[in-house]
């Protein structure tokens, strides 16, 4: 919790020149960020306030950089909104810390509903397949405004920091881990293939209206990575939801979401089929990731008892080569061809 908010409220508000009281500043959401919603002119918005050095802050440029170039060019992005500097990211030194400030439009709309079948289907998985292949095409010519923006490269993410390292308890999970990092490293990286991608692209980061279209925020982990890897991770989080336990089920539906997704997907970007079949290493991959994630969020001490059931199954699963989901992926490319 940052000390003193309320002054960082109030230079915020002298900034973006909001007229508003600050107790109308309502604290959102579960993040690293603080995230506040507050209105102003009949409108919505959502305040980030990052506590990082100064160091920091062309990556953040970079960001709502990239995600204003891509509301300017019609993709449905929660765009971010200037200063009275004319700046899209703001910094405000208090005693001895920095805060990195953005403001974003608000999306429309609501989280999609997983169980209900009007909001959750088909329909929606192409809208989200055609939101990320406009984004995919966008990445291909999009260049910096400034030299000093900058993302991160894939190998570059937290995951392959000390802080992130697998720990020696976990030998065959970081052997797991060292050959998959191996055989990306081997993948070709092309225009087509590889450039700037959301990298956590699910149905906690999108908002939907009544007519099925999303509005995506929070591009806070951006980078450079396979094209494919976005779309694994929106597979690997749709498939997520399904019980383990009905594999019948949990196909069926992973079939009508990559299905409708790539379809959608391909009205607005190619990808070629060499790609398809490698779906399940970045699924290995995100599910490591997640793994790394989750032991490292939990406090060992603390630990509820399904989320130490999550981590012994998902530890199993990626000791034992467990496929995340069983289904052939042969059989999705020889379909991309009649989509394509």
């Amino acid at each position: 919790m940052i000390e003193n908010i309320n002054i960082i409220l109030d230079e915020v508000s002298k900034l973006y020149q909001l007229n508003i009281d600050i107790g109308n500043f309502n604290k959102v959401g579960n993040s690293n960020n603080l995230i506040y919603e507050f209105q102003y002119e009949n409108e919505y918005f959502v305040l980030r306030i990052t506590e990082k050095d100064i160091i920091h802050l062309p990556s953040y440029e970079a960001e709502v950089d990239f995600i204003n170039y891509l509301a300017k060019n019609k993709v449905r992005v929660s765009k971010a909104i200037s200063s009275i500097n004319n700046k899209l990211v703001e910094s405000i030194k208090f005693t001895n810390s920095f805060y990195i400030i953005s403001i974003f439009e608000k999306a429309d709309g609501h989280m999609p509903i997983m169980n209900s079948a009007e909001e959750w289907n088909s329909t929606l998985f192409h809208n989200c397949g055609q939101t990320m292949g406009q984004i995919h095409a966008l990445s291909k010519e999009y260049k910096f405004n400034n030299k000093y923006m900058k993302r991160k490269q894939w190998n570059e993410d937290i995951y392959f920091t000390e802080e992130y390292s697998i720990s020696i308890e976990d030998k065959k999970i970081f052997n797991k881990w060292n050959k998959i990092v191996s055989e990306l490293n081997s993948l070709p990286k092309d225009k087509n293939s590889y450039g700037l991608i959301h990298y956590d692209f699910h149905q906690y980061n999108f908002f939907i209206n009544k007519d099925n279209n999303l509005t995506v925020f929070d591009f806070d982990d951006c980078l450079y990575n396979w094209f494919l890897c976005d779309i694994a991770i929106a597979f690997y989080h749709a498939i997520g939801h399904k019980p383990v336990n009905e594999p019948e089920k949990r196909s069926n539906f992973a079939w009508d979401f990559i299905e409708s997704f790539l379809k959608g997907y391909l009205k607005e970007n190619t990808i070629d089929s060499y790609w398809i079949e490698k779906l399940p290493l970045f699924l290995e991959y995100r599910r490591i990731c997640s793994y790394i994630f989750f032991t490292k969020m939990w406090d060992k001490q603390n630990i509820e008892l399904k989320q130490k059931e999550y981590l012994k199954k998902i530890k199993y699963d990626i000791e034992n080569e467990v496929p995340y989901i069983g289904m052939d992926f042969k059989i999705l490319k020889e379909k991309l061809y009649t989509w394509s």
